[in-house]
């Protein structure tokens, strides 16, 4: 797999810019190197990422300088899928967590929620897995066991309510 690395130019951007850049980077899977620079995949999932952020960068007055890694930089691979597992895995156990949330019942948990806010809430599980999946280019198995895991609760929650 190859990467596009990007380095966010700004300039005297306002903070607000310069957080959407590198907001809607980090929501289309980008993982951060340095101080504005980033890496990502180089897919079309991950394309539309960038080209989203490349319009806010030059809506703020600003660019992307986008480069291509090669096969012959494949150190550079192993550290940016490094990066990208690391974050993979703690969204991954994030979601894990709250899956056990709706589990234990305890108070202000989901499972304790109005039927409305308890279905929003699994809603935006169930769109907050399915993401990270779309993200997952390197075959994560902690992305795997978190998408099961909800697709479990979910069921359990079907079950739950029917009774």
């Amino acid at each position: 797999m190859t990467w596009l690395i990007l380095i966010v130019r700004l300039g005297r951007a306002a903070p607000r810019h310069r957080r959407r850049v590198y907001a809607e980077l980090s929501d289309g899977g980008a993982v951060r190197v340095s101080d504005g620079v980033w890496g990502i995949p180089d897919t079309g999932f991950h394309r539309a990422a960038v080209n989203k952020a490349e319009r806010s960068a030059a809506a703020a007055g600003g660019d992307l300088l986008i480069l291509a890694t090669t096969p012959e930089n494949a150190s550079s691979h192993a550290v940016l899928e490094a990066k990208l597992a690391e974050r993979l895995k703690a969204e991954a156990a994030a979601i894990h967590q709250r899956c056990d949330a709706f589990a234990v019942g305890r108070p202000g948990a989901p499972a304790m929620l109005e039927h409305e806010d308890r279905a929003q809430a699994f809603m935006k599980l169930q769109h907050d897995a399915h993401r990270l999946s779309d993200l997952d280019v390197i075959g994560l198995e902690a992305v795997v066991s978190a998408t099961t895991r909800v697709a479990q609760t979910v069921r359990l929650r079907g079950t739950a309510e029917a009774a």
